[in-house]
């Protein structure tokens, strides 16, 4: 296994778990004025985007014990790369 690959691998799992603690502060950051159908739809969100955080980092870590860390990073950055769209989105509204 290349080491290089490996280390991409983790950098990209680590990406994903700052990405989502960043999604769970801004999210807890604007419920102090939400509405309560605001409050619901937040929860959602952090919740669907929290799971997909799990399962792909799951999944990626299955992948590096396989010695498969090309693809090991790209399924971890899926969702920061998820998360990116959603707030480039969220900041155009």
């Amino acid at each position: 296994m290349n080491t290089a690959h490996l280390t991409v691998a983790v950098v990209a799992m680590l990406c994903t778990v700052g990405s989502t603690l960043l999604m769970w502060v801004f999210s807890l950051a604007s419920l102090p004025n939400a509405s309560p159908e605001s409050v619901q739809r937040v929860k959602l969100w952090t919740s669907s985007l929290t799971m997909c955080a799990v399962v792909c980092l799951s999944a990626a870590a299955w992948l590096v014990i396989v010695n498969r860390p090309v693809l090991a990073a790209v399924v971890a950055i899926i969702p920061v790369i998820i998360m990116a769209i959603l707030f480039i989105i969220k900041l155009q509204q």
